[in-house]
């Protein structure tokens, strides 16, 4: 079991922290390209799902496999957008990412005044943080 990488997405799909720990492959895209890429592939995801779904209000996106990875999403009431890709063998991880959100991104970086959630997180204390809880999750393999 193995966590490749984590996005953290504002409001208007706005790259705010990006973070690799084993990623297997490297993408021949900018930074800036695959965070716009990745945006349009979660805003497709999530209407699909919301289109699809019987009910109104019910289709709702968390999570999608491929041969090779696991993507795992979570959104908060506010938009702030957790992305997670982790190896096939990994469990859903609604619950980890929302735990990340309210017990780290929250701490370190919203009641921070000093990081705005408009531009890029730049926190030591955030990374430090983040690291700590991702590596010790089970499915975190290093």
């Amino acid at each position: 079991m193995v966590v490749y990488n984590l996005y953290i997405l504002g409001k208007n799909g706005q790259s705010l922290f990006y973070r690799e720990w084993l990623r297997e492959q490297s993408s021949n895209l900018s930074r800036d390209e695959e965070d716009k890429l990745m945006v349009g592939l979660l805003f497709s995801l999530s209407n699909f799902a919301k289109k699809m779904s019987s009910s109104p209000g019910t289709g709702v996106f968390k999570s999608f496999n491929t041969s090779k990875y696991k993507l795992h999403y979570w959104e908060s009431p506010t938009g702030i957008k957790l992305v997670l890709n982790t190896s096939t063998d990994v469990e859903p991880c609604h619950d980890h990412l929302s735990t990340l959100y309210h017990h780290i991104f929250i701490q370190t970086v919203v009641k921070n005044p000093l990081v705005p959630l408009t531009e890029p997180i730049n926190s030591s204390l955030f990374v430090t943080k983040l690291d700590a809880f991702i590596k010790q999750q089970t499915f975190f393999q290093d």
